[in-house]
């Protein structure tokens, strides 16, 4: 899967489960991502663009950061 500001958090953590905990604690503001009503509603919609959004961060900075997380997990 190719990791880009378009591709979603929940195919992201359906092939990386451990992404779940690195989204939980890359930025206080997706830290709420663990509420369950809002984790099913982010898992199917939500992109990389949107969380960079919520945390405020620029987009290509956390597609870097999941790339290197994804390549850290072989």
């Amino acid at each position: 899967m190719d990791v880009g500001p378009d591709s979603r958090i929940g195919d992201l953590v359906a092939d990386h489960p451990y992404l779940e905990d690195f989204f939980l604690t890359y930025h206080s503001a997706l830290s709420r991502l663990s509420n369950p009503l809002m984790k099913r509603t982010v898992d199917r919609n939500a992109t990389l663009d949107d969380a960079a959004q919520m945390a405020d961060v620029p987009v290509d900075q956390l597609v870097t950061h999941v790339r290197a997380e994804i390549a850290a997990h072989p």
